[in-house]
């Protein structure tokens, strides 16, 4: 009898092993494969030279790899219920302020396998969102540091992987030089 209980016990865990073995695999499929879906930089307006006292725009560009796609960002006229929004969080120096951000209008895209498709709203390949940055009063010249994480769901025409983040970092130069600051030069802004 406590042969016939051993070799169950041992049944058993072989069993176990060898499903979360197949089961392992199988999820390792669907998982991401450590790269990124995207880029991200930062562009500045006005070369990054601003002012104190002073609103610049702050450009963050989404680069997509093909055939990839993110959601709508949080808070933008395109957000979907239900769906993991594009969120983007910017590191400010002390004394500056972001306002809201301006995403792209999104596009139309059919998600999921011939015949039970379903329309969403997606950005694709290039996505730019911007940002006005106000620099606050008493903020002494010099260079400072912006930094952006955007968080994501990328997903193809048929998966979705688990949410991510891709950070971007820019230098900003605080300038009481009227000749220092600039036209705009960067194309995307």
């Amino acid at each position: 009898m406590k042969q016939a209980g051993l070799l169950n016990r041992t049944v058993i865990i072989v069993l176990m092993v060898l499903v979360h073995g197949l089961y392992s695999s199988f999820i390792s499929i669907a998982q991401p494969d450590g790269e990124d879906r995207l880029e991200v930089g930062l562009v500045l307006q006005h070369d990054g030279i601003v002012k104190a006292e002073e609103t610049f725009g702050l450009a963050v560009v989404i680069d997509l790899m093909d055939s990839w796609h993110i959601y709508p960002g949080l808070g933008s006229d395109d957000e979907l219920a239900g769906y993991i929004a594009t969120e983007l969080e910017l590191t400010l120096p002390d004394g500056w302020v972001a306002g809201s951000v301006q995403w792209p209008k999104a596009h139309d895209f059919l998600f999921g396998p011939e015949g039970y498709q379903e329309e969403l709203r997606v950005y694709e390949g290039r996505a730019i969102a911007y940002v006005p940055i106000t620099v606050g009063e008493g903020v002494d010249v010099g260079m400072y540091e912006i930094g952006a994480k955007v968080k994501y769901q990328a997903c193809d025409d048929m998966i979705c992987e688990m949410p991510a983040s891709s950070d971007a970092l820019i230098e900003a130069k605080v300038s009481d030089a009227l000749d220092e600051v600039t036209e705009d030069s960067a194309e995307v802004i």
